[in-house]
C-alpha cells in the first residue's frame, strides 16, 4: 500500500468521520444505558425493557432533542446468539404508543405502532440480526418478522402521557412490553451464550476525542451487516486504520491530517443548511430519519439527524420541523428578544385520531431540555389550561421571563436565560401520526416572530 499523503489522510478521515458518525452516536447511547453497569444513565441489561417513569427534563442528558410527550421504555437489543420476541400489551384507551427499532446505523428498522398493526390489540414481532440462521418455528408462522443491519439492535419505545395525573396509567401500559428471546418463548435449549464484550469507554459529552471516536467506531463495525456497493469505501477507510475490529491509533505522520479531517466533518455537519420554510425545516422533504433504503447513500444527511436529534421517527409516524432562526434568518436569542409562534385556527396541524402535536424547547449548542420555573418544556393540544382565543388561534409565548398577563403564562414556553444558557434556543415543532403524508408544500408551521422585550424596542 502506497504510503499517504497529508491531503489524502485527511479526505479519507473526514469522509470516515461523516460516515460513522451516527454510528458512534449511537453507540454512546449503548454504552451508558446497557454496557456500562455502574453509569449513571444505565437503564436495563441487555434483551430488558427499562422504562421512564416520569417525564424528561432538564437533567435528561443521554439523548439530544428528547420529546417531553411520552414516556420513553428502552430495550437493547442483543441478537448475537438468536432471535428475540417484542410483546406489546392492548391498550384499549387508544393511547399514541410506538416502539422503534433501530440498527447499529441509526436506520430504522421498523416502528411498531397502532399506524403499522392496524389495531390497539396486543401484538408481537421478532427481531433478528444479519447473521441468524435458524428456522422460525411453526408456532411462531403469522408473526412479524423485522431482519436488522447489527447484532445489536435499539428498541425505543413511546407511550403517550396526558399529563402528571395520567402516570400511573402509562407505568401499568409499561410493564406489558417484554423481549422474550426466542429459545425461552417455544421452550428449546438455548444457543451458547455469545463471547464476553470489552466495550470501549466513550466520554459523555461532545465532540468525542478523534482516537476514541474512531476506536469506538471500529468496535461497532464488527457488529454490523457490510453492504457490497460500501465495501469499496470501508477499504479505503482502513488506509487510516478504521475497519471492523481494527485497533485505532494515531500515528506521528498521520495524526494532524487525521484530526483536521475530523474537525473538517464536525464543521460540515454545523454548517448543513436543510430546505427552510418559514423559518422551520422538516424532516420530510427529504427524510432526515428512515429505513435503511430510504437513507442509502445518504451520508450527510444521516449524521446531521444523529447530531441534531437522534432517533427521529419515519415521517409517516411522526413529523419534525425544526427552527434555530427566526423568519428573517436571526438566530433564536432569548436573551435579546421575546417570541411568539401564533396559530391561527386554519393553520392548526391536522392528525389522525390518536394523534397529537406539540412545540419544545432546547437550549443551544447542547439541544437539551430548558430548566424554568413551571417546569415546562413543551406545550401542544394535549397541555392543560392553554387558552385559545374566540376564534380558534392559539398563540405561544416564548421568552426567558415570567408573563405578568395571565393569558400569556398559560400559554408561555420558557426559553433560556443567561447566565445559566446563552440564550441561543431552538425549537422543535412534533406531528404525530400526521393526518396525511406531510411535505413542505402541504403544511408548515408559522413563522416565530420578534416581539419587544419590556423595556426595550427592536
Amino acid at each position: 500500500m502506497t504510503a499517504l499523503g497529508r491531503s489524502e489522510a485527511q479526505e479519507i478521515a473526514r469522509d470516515a468521520y461523516v460516515f460513522l458518525y451516527p454510528v458512534v452516536e449511537n453507540y454512546r447511547v449503548l454504552f451508558y444505558q446497557a454496557a456500562w453497569r455502574d453509569s449513571p444513565r444505565f437503564v436495563a441489561p441487555f434483551n430488558t425493557f427499562g422504562h421512564a417513569t416520569k417525564l424528561l427534563d432538564h437533567r435528561s442528558e443521554t439523548i439530544v432533542s428528547p420529546n417531553n410527550d411520552t414516556l420513553y421504555s428502552v430495550a437493547w437489543l442483543d441478537l448475537r446468539a438468536q432471535p428475540v420476541v417484542l410483546c406489546m400489551p392492548a391498550l384499549p384507551d387508544r393511547r399514541y404508543y410506538s416502539v422503534q427499532l433501530v440498527d447499529g446505523y441509526t436506520h430504522n428498522v421498523a416502528i411498531l405502532s397502532p399506524r403499522t398493526t392496524g389495531s390497539w390489540e396486543a401484538t408481537r414481532c421478532l427481531v433478528m440480526g444479519p447473521n441468524w440462521r435458524g428456522c422460525l418455528p411453526a408456532e411462531l408462522r403469522g408473526i412479524r418478522v423485522y431482519e436488522a443491519d447489527s447484532e445489536f439492535v435499539f428498541a425505543l419505545g413511546r407511550t403517550q402521557v396526558y399529563g402528571e395525573e395520567d402516570l400511573d396509567n402509562v407505568r401499568r401500559i409499561q410493564s406489558g412490553y417484554e423481549v422474550k428471546l426466542l429459545s425461552a418463548l417455544i421452550g428449546t435449549v438455548p444457543p451458547p451464550n455469545p463471547p464476553e464484550v470489552t466495550y470501549p469507554p466513550i466520554m459523555p459529552g461532545r465532540p468525542v476525542e478523534t482516537e476514541s471516536f474512531f476506536a469506538c467506531a471500529n468496535f461497532m463495525l464488527q457488529y454490523l451487516h457490510l453492504d457490497d456497493e460500501e465495501l469499496p469505501m470501508l477499504k479505503r477507510f482502513e488506509r487510516i486504520g478504521v475497519g471492523p475490529g481494527m485497533d485505532f491509533n494515531l500515528q506521528s505522520d498521520t495524526r494532524d491530517a487525521i484530526c483536521s479531517g475530523a474537525i473538517e466533518a464536525l464543521d460540515k455537519l454545523h454548517s448543513y443548511i436543510p430546505a427552510v420554510r418559514n423559518g422551520w425545516s422538516v424532516n420530510a422533504s427529504p427524510p432526515l430519519f428512515g429505513t435503511k433504503e430510504v437513507m442509502r447513500g445518504r451520508y450527510l444527511s444521516r449524521a446531521v439527524a444523529a447530531h441534531v436529534a437522534l432517533y427521529g421517527l419515519d415521517p409517516d409516524e411522526a413529523v419534525y420541523y425544526m427552527s434555530v432562526e427566526d423568519v428573517n434568518g436571526d438566530h433564536l436569542d432569548s436573551s435579546k428578544y421575546n417570541y411568539v409562534l401564533h396559530i391561527a385556527a386554519g393553520q392548526l396541524p391536522a392528525v389522525k385520531p390518536g394523534g397529537f402535536w406539540s412545540v419544545s424547547m432546547y437550549h443551544l449548542p447542547d439541544r437539551l431540555l430548558v430548566r424554568n420555573a413551571i417546569g415546562r418544556y413543551s406545550i401542544g393540544d394535549r397541555t392543560s389550561g392553554i387558552t385559545y382565543t374566540a376564534d380558534g388561534s392559539f398563540t405561544i409565548f416564548v421568552q426567558s421571563q415570567k408573563p405578568t398577563r395571565p393569558d400569556e403564562l398559560t400559554n408561555w414556553l420558557p426559553a433560556p436565560y443567561p447566565p445559566e444558557y446563552s440564550g441561543r434556543f431552538s425549537l422543535i415543532f412534533r406531528l404525530y401520526w400526521p393526518d396525511k403524508k406531510l411535505s413542505d408544500s402541504v403544511y408548515v408551521p408559522p413563522p416565530v416572530l420578534k416581539v419587544c422585550m419590556e423595556g426595550s424596542k427592536l
